[in-house]
């Protein structure tokens, strides 16, 4: 069932990938990221695809009175999947030659959750925050927005079919009752929980929604006939408020929230009142929009790939660099939609053929990936370990397989005691809650346990069971509130009653040692008042020093000047980078603003606050400490300890005297 075509909407997915692809590109602007808000140009397509598959729908069902979901979902299939399939299989090669084995196992989880229609699901479970600074290095972080629409393309159409049979005259109020439902749904969760609210299907269901209701309205109601003059002004406004968006949103706008509002707002003006008679119908029905429209499901799959890898090869720092990676894209988008896109569409073409040939390789794809995941990522890869020949007694240059061998582990290193044998004695028994940084507290602490023989510490965090059977860790500040108020701790959709309250109950003091998010920082105030009441003491230890990573192979600077120069630093070398990792702590803003309300919290409630900062640099040098005097890495990554690390810190920590337990 066709629709009749309009070239401005090609246009208009024109604008919407230029966006997207000049945001993901980060190119500097005047000393600003150029299109900011380009990020907007997914909700775009949101708009246009909800449009375009309910007019679809509509006419079918209000022409014959039936829907075919077998045609539906053929026309999804040859639109979607070939392309899908062959930026897959393009991808794996470079994957296997770039990646560390770790994150080699994550791009192939990433590429089997695309292939599941889940991947918005993976990245979120996987606390991957869209638009942070490792996030470019994720290829196919980009598919979140394809599972999106396609989980509306499997729930639509079957919901429309229940409204058309038993509510078609009130099927344009219940439209906005879920658009509104899904709005504020949206709005709430991005104050709560913005990375959820960022990635799933019922935040974003209000913007598909908007285009699904101006399909409605556009054959139940007929399309605009205003005078031209007030369209031109019209469609004017919206593409303003299009432009304004790509320009002065930023990471850091709540979004989706009543903000979208804007650039939604100018996609449906668009979309309801621009025509050929139009100004801005005109621009965005030209040959260039609509060329680049037209190739734009190609563009938006080559292009984040090729900028991750780009990246991870540090082949994607200069504008020079940049524009070549773009054009590129620009010229395999090319080929792919002429020689893949446009003839799997064609009707000419075997559908049966065409499934089974895809579907396969699919399947093939996703085999592969599981066998990666099962085989490590394949660390023992010859030219992996070959590329670094680096051999130092005491420094291994591979933070993974650093981790591997020289990393804490809970299973093997520490029965938890679960303050049992200082039960009967006088000692402060300290109980840290926390992730990943709060069972590295707990590390430094354990290995110096004989320096603090007046106390006893215990922890919450990932050690009451293997990490490998959670999904996601739930080992959090802000879910304490379960455990005080309802004595378990169900939170985040885990439920781990197991010691955990016996340990809270039995403990003193708690200690606060996380990477602190959003959601622990608003229930800070409430979770410290709550655990006073149950007579305990608190201290909250501040986020603490993040190094910077280079896009090759994820090293921190340590590890980067060792790769650089085959060696390990001297004195003088190392002095210099740990000066600079120094003096990047002041410039990182979203650290800064978290200590800085950590500090004001913990002053206004009265309880200890600890600055790492002080406990893992040197005021006196203006460096932060990178290796011990034995020279072995006091961090396998951006912040976790090594083994060796965490008892360097631990000796630290007694020496300046730093840990204040009053």
């Amino acid at each position: 069932m066709k629709i009749n075509y309009r070239p401005e909407i090609d246009g208009l997915r024109a604008i919407a990938v230029i966006a997207v692809i000049l945001y993901h590109a980060q190119i500097n602007f005047f000393e600003n990221i150029f299109f900011s808000g380009g990020f907007i140009g997914v909700d775009i397509f949101f708009v246009i695809s909800g449009y375009l598959i309910t007019s679809l729908i509509i006419k079918e069902l209000f022409q014959t009175n039936k829907f075919s979901f077998t045609y539906f979902y053929e026309r999804r299939f040859r639109r979607l999947i070939p392309v899908l399939f062959f930026v897959m299989l393009a991808s794996l090669p470079l994957g296997w030659s770039l990646l560390l084995p770790t994150s080699f196992v994550e791009f192939a989880k990433s590429i089997i959750s695309s292939i599941a229609f889940g991947s918005n699901f993976f990245f979120y479970f996987s606390e991957i925050q869209y638009a942070a600074e490792d996030s470019f290095l994720k290829p196919f972080l980009h598919t979140w927005s394809l599972s999106v629409e396609e989980q509306f393309y499997i729930i639509f159409p079957i919901l429309f079919m229940l409204l058309f049979k038993y509510f078609r005259k009130n099927i344009f109020y219940i439209i906005i009752i879920f658009i509104i439902i899904s709005f504020l749904f949206a709005n709430a969760t991005s104050l709560s929980n913005q990375s959820l609210s960022f990635y799933i299907l019922p935040t974003r269901g209000w913007e598909l929604l908007s285009g699904s209701l101006l399909a409605y309205l556009e054959y139940t109601k007929g399309k605009d006939t205003s005078k031209r003059i007030i369209k031109d002004l019209l469609t004017i406004t919206g593409l303003v408020l299009i432009i304004l968006s790509f320009l002065y949103f930023t990471d850091d706008t709540l979004h989706p929230s009543y903000f979208t509002i804007v650039p939604i707002l100018g996609v449906c003006i668009i979309i309801w009142f621009a025509d050929n008679s139009t100004l801005v119908g005109k621009i965005l029905s030209t040959k260039i929009f609509v060329g680049l429209g037209l190739i734009s499901y190609s563009l938006y799959l080559w292009h984040y790939p090729s900028f991750a890898f780009a990246r991870i090869a540090e082949n994607f720092e200069t504008l020079e660099s940049k524009i070549l990676i773009i054009f590129l894209t620009i010229i395999l988008s090319i080929f792919s939609f002429f020689l893949i896109e446009k003839p799997c569409r064609n009707k000419s073409f075997s559908f049966k053929k065409i499934f089974y040939s895809f579907f396969m390789g699919m399947i093939l794809i996703a085999i592969y990936c599981n066998w990666v995941i099962n085989k490590d990522g394949f660390i023992e890869r010859e030219k992996f370990l070959k590329s670094f020949n680096v051999k130092f007694d005491n420094y291994i240059l591979d933070p993974r397989y650093y981790l591997k061998n020289h990393h804490f582990h809970f299973e093997t290193n520490y029965i938890p005691s679960n303050f049992q044998k200082s039960e009967n004695n006088l000692k402060t028994k300290v109980l840290i809650v926390g992730n990943s940084f709060g069972a590295d507290f707990f590390k430094i602490l354990h290995l110096n346990k004989n320096l603090y023989k007046n106390y006893d510490f215990d922890l919450i965090s990932p050690k009451i069971r293997s990490l490998k059977m959670i999904k996601h860790n739930p080992y959090q500040v802000r879910c304490l509130k379960n455990l005080i108020e309802k004595n378990n701790f169900d939170c985040e959709g885990e439920n781990f009653t197991e010691n955990i309250l016996d340990q809270f109950n039995k403990s003193d003091v708690i200690l606060l040692s996380t990477y602190w998010e959003d959601q622990d920082l608003s229930r800070l105030k409430e979770i410290i008042l709550l655990i006073k009441q149950k007579n305990k003491k608190v201290i909250v230890v501040n986020q603490g020093i993040l190094l910077e990573t280079t896009t090759k192979y994820n090293f921190n600077p340590l590890d980067y000047f060792v790769y650089l120069n085959n060696r390990l630093p001297n004195k003088k070398d190392l002095l210099n980078i740990e000066k600079e990792v120094y003096q990047k702590l002041d410039f990182n803003k979203k650290r800064l603003s978290k200590n800085y309300k950590l500090k004001e919290i913990s002053n206004k409630a009265n309880i200890n606050y600890l600055d790492l900062k002080q406990l893992q640099c040197d005021k006196s040098s203006n460096s932060c400490k990178l290796m011990t005097p034995e020279g072995y890495k006091i961090y396998w990554d951006q912040g976790h300890n090594t083994y060796e690390g965490a008892d360097y810190l631990g000796k630290r920590m007694k020496e300046i005297n730093w840990l204040k337990i009053n």
